[in-house]
């Protein structure tokens, strides 16, 4: 589970936890400002960095 991501001192994400098994995508829904695009950059910025499973911690 990701506990905070800070980026330029904002915090941007908090209590976050995405399980996705076994399936070759998966669709985020929500509200307008609810960190939808933030989590897809998240996500591509750990899958450029390594690739199969991605695990924080804090």
């Amino acid at each position: 589970m990701l506990q905070r991501l800070y980026v330029h001192n904002y915090r941007c994400l908090e209590n976050f936890e995405l399980i996705v098994k076994g399936i070759p995508s998966a669709l985020l829904i929500g509200k307008n400002g609810s960190g939808k695009s933030t989590i897809a950059r998240v996500l591509e910025l750990f899958q450029s960095i390594a690739q199969g499973v991605n695990r924080m911690s804090e």
